[in-house]
């Protein structure tokens, strides 16, 4: 019997009602917690809807908590500004985590001023983030400040 159930045509299962998901407790808790201004319930918002794929309510809560001052927000705006090739609003995302001590968005913030050709600028970032442990940016640094010294 249930062979012959998932053998009919779509225009069957169009005429049966999809049943609903349950409410997820969790996702109502982080959305009251976000109504009152919870930076990091939005973020885990934002997080949740990465995880089920959805862009669009990523950067919808991405930007809500990266407007509420939280660093992860504001790194993520920044990844998904870069990847649309808005590298402007990209670095005012990035600059807005790294100064919230973001190592992520200190490094990506060096990369782009780097390639815009800011070499202050990605010398700077390249140094913070190499403070917090970052082995790639302290590499970058140090060929930053080789390439600049041969000048």
């Amino acid at each position: 019997m249930r062979a012959a159930a998932c053998r009919r045509t779509k225009r069957h299962l169009a005429l049966v009602p999809s049943p609903r998901a349950a409410p997820d407790p969790a996702h109502e808790l982080l959305l009251r917690a976000s109504a009152d201004g919870d930076a990091p319930a939005m973020y885990n918002l934002a997080s949740q809807a990465a995880e089920r794929g959805d862009v669009r309510e990523k950067e919808r809560w991405s930007r809500a908590s990266a407007e509420a001052g939280h660093p992860e927000g504001a790194y993520s705006l920044g990844l998904l500004s870069s990847e649309r090739g808005d590298l402007q609003e990209g670095e005012t995302w990035y600059r807005a985590a790294a100064e919230g001590q973001h190592p992520n968005a200190m490094f990506n913030l060096g990369l782009l001023l780097r390639e815009r050709g800011d070499f202050d600028g990605a010398e700077h970032w390249y140094g913070r983030a190499a403070a917090t442990g970052d082995a790639q940016a302290a590499q970058n640094l140090v060929l930053l400040r080789r390439r600049r010294h041969r000048r």
